[in-house]
């Protein structure tokens, strides 16, 4: 089974809130010693790692606003001339947070040294939102043996784990490694979505994102619950990731893990030697400014990949009829086996028919002439038992390979054309492949999952209150299973049934 998604999501210059994007902002007001506000103050605000500058006026009651500042710290500095400066260090945003801070300025010279405030609040923009953010540092410290974005996941508060992530999945496009096995706020699947750089992530399976970004290009991963539609496109729960602020210079980091099942326990619950297992795992990440000079960078880019490879065996056990039960000697049963054809019948007082007595098989034993060809041939295309148990029980065992290969690759960059407006780019890419394990060989499939995304955006200040948006997004998903041990053999030759495929 194959499908193929692909979808196209344009929109054009859209007017919104700006805590409805992916960027935060800064507010506050202005006083003087007396308690009075300040108009025409000059409010400036530096990016502690790029050094990116915005500048803007306090208004005539002496309230500030500075939008459109993407997540990171900050300094902040206050001027009038006829105070003495006031500043902020170290002044943290995240996404979506709307942070109040406000100056209160001394009578004295501009050009005195500044004095130093402290105290900030947050506004809550949305009472009912309930979010929980995970920074980039705070991902890397937690280990994680596959580096997995949705190990992380599951670690926030108010997720849960769901122990059939594919049931709902499987309804539209067959079984898949991706059907993302979590549940935000005791939802369901279709009621929960992903974003990757504030645009829509997720494919038409449920519960599963289209494109996955490698862990060293994460900047940070918010998940929310209680959103209204108008901001989540429908969703009231949302998984968004973010790549990483843009960095002075040039700087990466270079990884490898090795695992194998030499110090690893044996299961519990099995018998006999350990089975085998090993994973590898490598992968790059590169980012930093564009281009060289004295000036300010105004482009930044941040390239990542990694490539996981799993090998385990795992043993499967199910029951299966014994050789002398398929045909017609259950004379091992403390049992018996009734004929049905030798039923007799009574009638209840409501005139129902009710079965009363039936004549044994003779040493419980049915002749093979009773029993149906369809059902012989049937009985034939299971294996023989391989196991001897007590009762007729997982009597048949058999090992199978499972291999796992996961390779992601995620490169974006940001134009900053001037301080009112921000472009940004990006390319991500995912391929899964994996085994979906049966009892027998001949039920095992092969899942495939590809995943790409292109994006471009720009978001631009259309004044103190307003931000403009536009952005074009193209994904494409294509997932598919097929038979990993094709039968050789045509369903209606050995079964002897006409016309069944």
């Amino acid at each position: 089974m194959n499908r193929r998604i692909g979808s196209f999501i344009l929109a054009l210059i859209a007017v919104t809130l700006l805590h409805a994007q992916p960027y935060a902002e800064l507010v506050g007001t202005i006083t003087d010693p007396r308690g009075f506000l300040i108009p025409g103050a000059t409010v400036i605000v530096t990016d502690s790692t790029t050094g990116q500058r915005w500048t803007v006026s306090s208004s005539g009651v002496g309230y500030y606003r500075v939008s459109f500042l993407p997540p990171g710290t900050y300094h902040v500095r206050v001027e009038h001339r006829n105070f003495r400066p006031a500043e902020r260090h170290n002044v943290t945003l995240h996404l979506g947070q709307v942070l109040r801070v406000d100056f209160s300025l001394d009578l004295g010279a501009p050009t005195e040294r500044a004095k130093q405030v402290s105290g900030a609040f947050l506004i809550q923009t949305h009472e009912l939102v309930s979010s929980a953010l995970q920074e980039w540092d705070q991902l890397l410290a937690i280990p994680s043996p596959r580096r997995d974005l949705v190990d992380f996941i599951k670690l926030t508060p108010y997720v849960a784990i769901l122990h059939q992530p594919a049931s709902a999945a499987t309804l539209f496009e067959g079984p898949s490694p991706r059907a993302v096995d979590i549940a935000v706020g005791g939802l369901r699947p279709e009621f929960q979505g992903f974003t990757l750089e504030g645009a829509r992530n997720s494919g038409s399976r449920l519960n599963s994102p289209v494109a996955e970004s490698p862990l060293g290009t994460v900047g940070e991963l918010r998940v929310e619950n209680g959103l209204l539609g108008a901001e989540s496109s429908q969703w009231p729960s949302r998984v968004s990731i973010f790549t990483g602020k843009p960095r002075p210079a040039i700087n990466g980091e270079l990884f490898a893990f090795w695992t194998d099942d030499f110090l690893n326990a044996r299961p519990w619950k099995e018998d006999g030697d350990k089975p085998p297992f090993s994973r590898r795992l490598f992968g790059a990440t590169i980012g930093g400014p564009l281009g060289t000079g004295k000036t300010t960078p105004r482009a930044f880019f941040t390239v990542g990949g990694d490539s996981l490879t799993e090998r385990r065996i795992q043993r499967m056990k199910a029951t299966v009829a014994p050789l002398t039960y398929r045909y017609g000697d259950f004379s091992s049963l403390k049992i018996d086996i009734y004929d049905p054809l030798s039923r007799t019948f009574t009638t209840d007082r409501y005139g129902n028919l009710k079965a009363d007595q039936a004549v044994p098989f003779p040493g419980r034993r049915v002749p093979e002439s009773r029993i149906d060809p369809v059902a012989l041939a049937l009985l034939r295309l299971y294996p023989e038992p391989n196991r001897t148990t007590d009762i007729v029980f997982q009597n048949y065992w058999r090992t199978s390979e499972r291999p796992l290969k996961r390779n992601r690759f995620t490169g974006g960059m940001e134009v900053r054309e001037r301080e009112a407006s921000r472009w940004f780019l990006r390319a991500s890419w995912s391929k899964w492949d994996d085994v979906v394990l049966a009892n027998f060989s001949d039920q095992e499939r092969t899942s495939e999952v590809r995943g790409s995304q292109a994006a471009v955006s720009n978001v631009r200040s259309l004044g103190r209150r307003w931000t403009g948006t536009f952005s074009l997004t193209i994904h494409q998903l294509t997932t598919g299973t097929r038979l990993r041990n094709p039968a050789a053999y045509g369903t209606s030759a050995a079964l002897g049934i006409r016309g069944l495929g």
